[in-house]
């Protein structure tokens, strides 16, 4: 691995912690935010409530499957665009994904009506 393919995958991984983080934020679109946003609250819910997990740190925890699921999510295309660009287009290719991705989770994508 030369210095600027370190260097690619340490800004995908800064990007994909970037991804991770704004799980945290609510989106204000739609009644129950983006399909991202209440997708991985849903399916994290489902995760903790078929792992039998009964704790007080149950929110926590299923917070911090939201951020896993989601810098996860961001990551696989992510590698997969690293692993097969070379050149100047690697990081912009990158910049480009980390914008799509953050407007999806944000304003792209919104339910239109709660379950």
């Amino acid at each position: 691995m030369n210095g600027r393919n370190g260097l690619s995958w340490f800004f995908a991984l800064a990007c994909s912690a970037a991804a991770g983080w704004v799980s945290l934020q609510a989106p204000r679109v739609g009644r129950c935010g983006s399909a991202m946003y209440f997708g991985f609250r849903l399916l994290a819910a489902l995760v903790l409530n078929g792992s039998g997990v009964r704790s007080i740190h149950a929110q926590s925890i299923g917070l911090g499957l939201v951020v896993f699921l989601s810098a996860v999510t961001f990551l696989i295309p992510a590698a997969v665009w690293l692993r097969r660009v070379q050149g100047r287009w690697r990081e912009g290719g990158l910049l480009v994904w980390t914008a799509i991705y953050l407007g999806a989770y944000f304003f792209l994508l919104p339910v239109p009506d709660c379950p």
